[in-house]
């Protein structure tokens, strides 16, 4: 999977995505993402507050990959579940095997979004091109 592959990957996350830090929700606001919450500082039950009010359909925990953070996802993740909040974890695992990260914050070794937009247009446009060629050839052919 190649850099634009992996934005957009990144960009077609739906959940509501919970990170540990302020730096965390910026990295991951300059790719793109906006449905973000920030939980530095808040204890279990804001977060559970803040969770009622919002109804997500399900979140994404992106905590930390090293102990602590792996220790409040799963912290988290029990929370959430008896307060019948649905978590992602299958894509909390994906997000680090696709992107090789210890910390969220490594992302911002990731070109930033406004850099690159016009390259991920093209990009886009050239996927496009490829899947209208493939159709037409296989309507012909087929």
């Amino acid at each position: 999977m190649n850099i634009f592959e992996k934005i957009k990957y990144l960009q077609n996350i739906e959940d509501l995505i919970i990170v540990e830090g302020k730096k965390d929700r910026m990295v991951l606001a300059s790719l793109g993402l906006d449905n973000i919450l920030c939980i530095s500082g808040k204890s279990n039950h804001e977060v559970i507050d803040i969770l009622s009010s919002r109804t997500p359909h399900s979140v994404l925990i992106l905590t930390d990959y090293d102990r602590e953070g792996e220790e409040r996802a799963k912290s988290l993740a029990k929370l959430f579940e008896k307060n019948h909040i649905k978590t992602n974890s299958l894509l909390r695992k994906k997000v680090k095997s696709i992107f090789r990260i210890n910390k969220i914050e490594e992302l911002k070794n990731l070109t930033k979004l406004s850099d690159i937009a016009p390259a991920l247009s093209l990009y886009d446009k050239l996927i496009s091109k490829r899947t209208r060629e493939k159709r037409i050839r296989k309507s012909t052919h087929g």
